[in-house]
């Protein structure tokens, strides 16, 4: 979580939850693109069983934490962190690509979930369609993966002694995606059945209020979520080769130094450090990844100063509401939410001053804000703090929303 730093993130304040929202360095910070110069100078990243060590020593951790660390740099610049673990019954890997909605093109919205999507159907070295999940399922476990407004994640839990086995086709997904040309429609409808899906979800429906009212030149405005509409019917109208796009979005922004992976495990850190560069070395380094074009625009200006009344609302209109804007809503609350842009703090993460703010504003003892609105009968929570949007859903808010099933259809979100 962060705040409002001119494209997406805000800071909240709502009557109805007692928790306060702490803030942590933004995955943009944590993701920064930088254009180091690779070994051998080709950048291709194969140059396998190589790699850049950095000392264990600058890992922090509590004195209670046995577990042993190592942070990596493979030769195609995909930085990783390695994690040794001797007591844990399950291991895990998840990776995080620095794109996200905000990277779709304008005519074709939601295109970097469907990629998210359709990275689940096959690889060149492991072609069989949904054998990812069916292998974790296999192996006591799950994957998952979201599409948040800046970055994608992608990651797996399976039993500790299945790890080597799935994080090689883990691997695969960012090395060789097959891209199967029989499966893009298919898997534009469980897009557009996930948003279906969500429409009744109230959280999203106020996040894409937020999203439909900033300025129009930016594309914070525009949906990111996607559907067979804008998947599908308004490329197809405008004679838009989809898969086209998919490829020249993934070619653009799926590289090796802008990917961040981290991998835990029973196995020795020298052992796990092997598994990654065996494994993820292949994944090409394009060096050409871009600055994006809404980072230096606002979202929010001034002019953003409005106000929403959401009231229930019955029958099958609801569903439908969403995109006129409307103030009606599908669940009956009582809640105030107030948000206020501010300036990027991403240069602060050290002194979260927005945690100072979220601390003021959302303590509950006496003379405090909410002591006070109590007393006057206004209000019996208060939470306040900044908030970082994760496609529809606020990133630390809650579980569950936004995180696609592992059974039946396997919506992604």
């Amino acid at each position: 979580m962060s705040v409002i730093e001119r494209h997406h993130n805000s800071f909240k304040l709502h009557r109805n939850a007692a928790n306060v929202l702490k803030p942590s360095p933004s995955i943009s910070h944590l993701l920064s693109l930088r254009q180091p110069q690779v070994p051998g100078g080709d950048g291709s990243g194969s140059t396998s069983g190589t790699c850049e060590e950095h000392e264990s020593s600058w890992i922090i951790k509590p004195l209670t934490d046995e577990r042993a660390y190592k942070h990596i740099k493979l030769a195609n610049q995909l930085e990783a962190i390695v994690v040794s673990d001797p007591s844990c019954h399950s291991a895990a890997a998840a990776l995080c690509v620095a794109a996200g909605q905000l990277d779709d093109p304008g005519e074709v919205q939601g295109l970097a979930h469907f990629l998210e999507h359709m990275l689940f159907l096959g690889t060149h070295k492991f072609p069989e369609e949904s054998n990812f999940d069916e292998i974790c399922g296999k192996s006591a476990g799950y994957s998952n993966a979201w599409t948040s407004l800046d970055h994608t994640m992608y990651h797996f839990i399976v039993s500790h002694d299945r790890l080597e086995q799935v994080l090689e086709r883990f691997a695969a997904f960012f090395s060789c995606p097959l891209f199967s040309e029989s499966g893009t429609e298919r898997e534009m409808n469980a897009v557009d059945s996930e948003h279906n899906k969500n429409l009744k979800d109230d959280d999203r429906r106020e996040n894409q209020l937020l999203r439909s009212t900033c300025s129009s030149d930016h594309s914070m405005s525009r949906f990111g979520g996607g559907n067979l509409e804008t998947l599908l019917e308004d490329p197809k109208k405008a004679g838009i080769n989809v898969r086209e796009k998919l490829l020249q979005f993934h070619e653009r922004f799926y590289s090796a130094n802008a990917m961040r992976l981290a991998v835990i495990g029973k196995e020795p850190v020298d052992k796990l450090e092997e598994l990654v560069t065996s494994f993820f070395s292949d994944v090409p380094n394009r060096q050409n990844v871009p600055l994006r074009d809404w980072i230096s625009s606002v979202p929010y200006d001034a002019s953003w100063k409005r106000s929403f009344y959401i009231s229930p609302i019955s029958g099958s209109h609801a569903a439908c509401k969403l995109f006129l804007l409307s103030p009606d809503q599908v669940t009956e609350r009582r809640r105030l939410a107030m948000f206020f842009p501010i300036p990027p703090i991403q240069p602060f993460y050290k002194t979260k001053p927005a945690q100072l703010i979220s601390h003021l504003i959302g303590h509950e003892g006496p003379g405090s804000l909410l002591a006070v609105l109590k007393e006057l009968g206004y209000a019996s929570e208060l939470s306040a703090g900044p908030v970082r949007r994760r496609g529809g859903e606020e990133e630390g808010a809650g579980a569950g929303a936004g995180k696609r099933g592992t059974g039946g259809g396997n919506l992604r979100s």
